[in-house]
């Protein structure tokens, strides 16, 4: 079971959202907001594809696909919308440097939550040195829009597949 998006599932059920976004990197229709059958498998388990669920699900491909690309969509996404707060779930190696990307983005009031995952030894290693340097990255690119030289983004992808792992889904819950 995917443990952040169980979370994002129950929030939405307590009522701190009526919109439930699902960042998915492997989504290859973009622009029609519908879940790929993995993904709705999972919320179909959760209960969350009832006709009594109460909230809007969005699915989306962030660009680029990175955590930068989500907070754009969110910016987006937030101000067609109209809301002016947002709750986010993630991993808890991934929350700081989310929040202070997202932060650079989004104008509202924002709340992170952290959800822990069982890692092993060789992950949580692997993690740790992703994490490192994907906050450096952060630090190199201090606007909601600054990117880094393609090359440098097309080696980061190459180098490590640990993010891809652990966040496979972003859950964004619109608060209003």
């Amino acid at each position: 079971m995917d443990e952040k998006m169980e979370l994002a599932v129950q929030l939405v059920r307590d009522g701190v959202a009526d919109t439930l976004l699902i960042s998915d990197q492997y989504l290859v229709d973009e622009g029609s907001g519908g879940c790929r059958p993995e993904v709705n498998y999972l919320l179909e388990h959760l209960g969350a594809l009832d006709a009594s669920f109460p909230a809007k699900i969005i699915c989306f491909r962030p660009d680029p696909v990175t955590t930068q690309g989500e907070a754009l969509f969110l910016r987006d996404m937030g101000t067609d919308l109209g809301w002016s707060s947002v709750t986010v779930v993630s991993y808890t190696p991934h929350v700081e440097r989310a929040r202070i990307l997202l932060n650079r983005c989004w104008d509202g009031e924002l709340a992170v939550t952290a959800v822990d995952q069982p890692m092993s030894t060789s992950e949580a290693i692997g993690t740790y040195f992703y994490q490192s340097g994907a906050m450096v990255k952060t630090l190199f690119t201090p606007k909601c829009d600054s990117r880094l030289p393609p090359w440098v983004e097309e080696f980061g992808w190459k180098v490590s597949d640990t993010e891809e792992r652990l966040d496979p889904y972003a859950e964004t819950l619109n608060t209003h």
